[in-house]
């Protein structure tokens, strides 16, 4: 079974609505974003910095949270799965001890997320309620309060936009099933929303 059947203006209206949803979302993600950090969960970003930065110091796959003179003295996080420090880890190592830094993988996850949903929803539905959920998820508050944060649910979008990203086959059931699926992992793989990595990190050791 193909996908949903649709005119050519329609097509072209649901692209351009999806379009729009994803220029909104990088303009939400992408401001502030070499600005200070905050405290509470906005601070988790910096922890997460700081623990990509130990990874490299340590030459370390776990997260530690805080500079410490030796890993004997640091406490290990494992609050969150891995791939959240690795990606933190690998665009410092890249882009180098930024603020931006920190914030770009955050940045890049939230600006494609609705491109994946609309795409989900075209395969389900029609381009049209493709780009209405598209929308729809960028207008929810959580979205737009946590674009930067690399912590707080980007683990989840992360997941989801890998599975259907690569997943697309021609027959429209097994798509719904592999984006299913990424859904419930998604789910699963949700970061611990009371967890210690809203604490401020220390300051990096000259």
């Amino acid at each position: 079974m193909g996908l949903p059947v649709a005119s050519a203006l329609e097509e072209r209206l649901g692209r351009s609505l999806a379009a729009a949803a994803v220029v909104w979302m990088l303009a939400v993600a992408a401001w502030g974003i070499n600005g200070h950090f905050g405290d509470g969960h906005f601070a988790s970003t910096a922890a997460a910095a700081v623990a990509g930065d130990n990874m490299w110091r340590y030459r370390i796959l776990y997260p530690v949270l805080s500079y410490a003179d030796s890993l004997g003295s640091a406490n290990s996080y494992l609050h969150h799965p891995l791939g959240v420090f690795w990606v933190a880890a690998l665009a410092e190592k890249v882009f180098g001890p930024h603020d931006w830094a920190a914030r770009l993988p955050a940045v890049v996850y939230s600006t494609l997320t609705p491109l994946f949903v609309y795409r989900f929803g075209r395969a389900a539905w029609g381009p049209i309620e493709g780009a209405l959920a598209a929308w729809a998820y960028v207008s929810l508050p959580i979205t737009i309060a946590t674009a930067g944060n690399i912590i707080w649910i980007q683990t989840c979008r992360a997941v989801s936009i890998v599975d259907t990203g690569i997943a697309l086959p021609p027959e429209r059931t097994l798509y719904m099933t592999s984006s299913s699926f990424s859904l419930l992992v998604c789910i699963n793989s949700a970061p611990n929303a009371t967890s210690d990595s809203n604490a401020a990190p220390t300051i990096r050791p000259t």
